[in-house]
C-alpha cells in the first residue's frame, strides 16, 4: 500500500488490511457507518440496537466500558435471534437483504473488530443493497423476456455492488484520514464554536455543518489545506470523521 493507492483505490479490502491495527474505536465506527447505509432495510429493532449499542460502546471508557461489555451479551444474543427472523420474511419484500442487514448488524457488536468482522459486514451491507436494488427494479420489469431479464440484473448488480464499494472506501478515508500525511493539529484551533459544531455533528450524525466547520478552524488560524478541504469537500462525512475527531480530542 502507498499513498497514490490510498487515495485512489475503489475496493475496501486492501484498505482495511492496512489498517487493522488502528484504533478498535475507529474500526468499530467504520462498521456502524456501513450498517447505517441499510437502516432501512434493519426492520427489526434487535439489530438496530445493536448498531447503536456498538457506537456507545466505541465511544464508552473505565467502568461504563466495563458495564457495556456485559450490556453487549445480551444485545448480541438479540441480534441473532433478528437475523433468524430475517430469513422468514417474504422474499418479494426484502429479497435477501433483510438476512445480509442483519448479519451485519450482529457483527458489530463482536467483542472485538477483526479482519474477518469487518470484511463480512462490508460484504454483507454491499450484498443488502443489491438485494434492495433488486427488489425496486423487480417492480418495474413486468413480462420482460428472462433472457433478457437476467443481462439486465446482471448489470444493475454489477453497479449495484461497485457504487457500495466506492462508498465503503470513502467513508473509510473519510475516518482514518490519510495515513501517508499526518495532519498536526494546534490546539488552539479549537475554538469554543468549533467544537460545537463537531460536537453536534458527532451526536446527531448529521454532517451539513462539515463547510461551516471549516470557516470557524480557518477563523481559529487553522491553515491546513488537507483539514479545510476535507471540511469543504463533498464526503460522506460520518461519526469518527477524522476532522470532527481532532476537532473533539478523539482517538
Amino acid at each position: 500500500m502507498n499513498e497514490a493507492k490510498w487515495l485512489a483505490s475503489e475496493e475496501p479490502q486492501p484498505l482495511l488490511e492496512y489498517i487493522l491495527d488502528s484504533s478498535q474505536r475507529k474500526l468499530r465506527l467504520l462498521a456502524a457507518s456501513c450498517c447505517r447505509r441499510v437502516w432501512d432495510i434493519l426492520t427489526d429493532d434487535r439489530s438496530r440496537q445493536a448498531v447503536e449499542a456498538s457506537e456507545r460502546f466505541a465511544d464508552s471508557r473505565g467502568a461504563e466500558r466495563k458495564r457495556m461489555s456485559k450490556e453487549l451479551t445480551q444485545i448480541r444474543r438479540g441480534a441473532k435471534q433478528a437475523v433468524s427472523a430475517a430469513t422468514e420474511q417474504p422474499l418479494e419484500l426484502l429479497g435477501g437483504g433483510g438476512t445480509e442487514a442483519a448479519a451485519a448488524a450482529r457483527d458489530t457488536v463482536e467483542p472485538v473488530v477483526a479482519l474477518e468482522n469487518l470484511e463480512r459486514i462490508l460484504r454483507s451491507t454491499r450484498e443488502a443493497r443489491k438485494w434492495r436494488a433488486w427488489v425496486s427494479w423487480q417492480s418495474t420489469q413486468g413480462e420482460m423476456v428472462r433472457r433478457t431479464r437476467e443481462r439486465a440484473w446482471a448489470k444493475l448488480t454489477a453497479e449495484v455492488l461497485k457504487a457500495e464499494s466506492i462508498d465503503q472506501c470513502r467513508r473509510l478515508r473519510d475516518i482514518f484520514g490519510n495515513p501517508f500525511r499526518p495532519v498536526p493539529f494546534s490546539p488552539s484551533w479549537r475554538t469554543s464554536t468549533a467544537v460545537a459544531l463537531a460536537a453536534q455533528m458527532y451526536e446527531s450524525r448529521e454532517f451539513g455543518a462539515m463547510p461551516i466547520l471549516g470557516d470557524a478552524l480557518q477563523d481559529a488560524g487553522c491553515d491546513s489545506a488537507d483539514v479545510l478541504d476535507h471540511c469543504r469537500g463533498e464526503g460522506p462525512h460520518v461519526r469518527g470523521c477524522w476532522v470532527v475527531d481532532l476537532v473533539l480530542g478523539k482517538e
